[in-house]
């Protein structure tokens, strides 16, 4: 086939393709031809040549629409008009989850790979989080990114965007008795993760959630918060939260320790550190799920009690 007519040919379908840093004029020409460029590798050569872009072919993720002629595929990927993805780090997920879904993700090359790029868990390590813990340091949001791209790279812009936006929302906090339980932007967070996880993303609740905390911490009473105890469990919980569970103590068992555990239990979303740092103030220090997917509060034991006995028979009716 003429290198024109090769270069006019339209592309019959929406091509999708991935060209590796690297890669060789031949070693692009077969991958163009496979993802569907009407031509062979010896004819997507020999067109490239013709106009003048077979030096100058980038790598990256490419989708070029049906319709489009090879000409300009060849200048699209000359130009380097890769794809933009995206990663979403989910509210509420732990550094675990988020570990295992980077190591997962074929987009991003070699990440157990020591002569390759940083894997996960050096780049948590280089990013030198000055506590013990990684968890809660990573901004649950979308990240856009263009391939080749690397795990390490969504971290560090994960953390930079956790200590922004936390600074900020510390800089902004209420000046009240309401959260002066809280005395470093740390404990804010730890606490942030636990609202977090009580409401589930529920966002209209999570102030009144972290009101009742907070007053709890100001009393000097336990927080008796189900997800810490979960937390400390790790890998041993069942999904099956029992009394014993409850009893047996772990630095994360809010039920037989005063306090913040030590570090946070989840990646919380910025809706949630700033319903920490501006609650409202309350007079509940109790409250149970209601079983519609919100909760009830309480500002007595009595109250909170007749309030558990009430929707736990309505659960068993269901």
């Amino acid at each position: 086939m003429r290198a024109e007519t090769v270069l006019n040919s339209p592309l019959a379908a929406e091509t999708d393709f991935y060209i590796p840093p690297g890669s060789s004029l031949a070693a692009i020409a077969a991958t163009l031809s496979a993802a569907g460029a009407p031509a062979n590798k010896s004819e997507i050569i020999t067109a490239s040549q013709r106009i003048g872009v077979g030096k100058k072919l980038r790598p990256g993720h490419y989708r070029i629409p049906e319709g489009e002629t090879v000409r300009n595929l060849l200048h699209s990927v000359a130009k380097g008009k890769t794809v933009t993805e995206k990663f979403v780090i989910i509210e509420g997920t732990t550094v675990a989850d988020l570990r295992q879904k980077l190591l997962a993700d074929a987009r991003f090359a070699n990440n157990n790979a020591s002569n390759a790029t940083v894997s996960v868990d050096d780049a948590i390590a280089n990013l030198k989080i000055p506590h013990d813990s990684p968890e809660g340091w990573f901004m649950p949001e979308t990240y856009f990114f263009k391939r080749p791209a690397k795990a390490a790279d969504i971290l560090r812009r994960a953390y930079a965007r956790r200590q922004k936006t936390l600074a900020q929302a510390w800089e902004n906090r209420n000046g009240d008795d309401n959260t002066a339980a809280l005395q470093t932007p740390y404990q804010a967070l730890i606490l942030a993760s636990i609202v977090e996880k009580e409401t589930g993303g529920k966002r209209d609740e999570q102030g009144l959630i972290a009101s009742v905390f907070l007053n709890r911490l100001r009393k000097g009473m336990r927080l008796q918060a189900d997800p810490t105890v979960i937390y400390g469990l790790g890998e041993t919980f069942d999904g099956n939260l029992t009394r014993k569970h409850l009893r047996t103590d772990t630095p994360y068992n809010t039920y037989t320790r005063g306090g913040l555990p030590p570090t946070p239990i989840a990646l919380p979303g910025e809706a949630a550190v700033r319903a920490v740092l501006s609650a409202p103030e309350s007079d509940y220090y109790y409250f149970v799920a209601d079983g519609g997917g919100g909760h009830y509060f309480s500002k007595t034991l009595r109250e909170h009690n007749n309030a558990v006995n009430r929707y736990q028979r309505r659960r068993k009716k269901k």
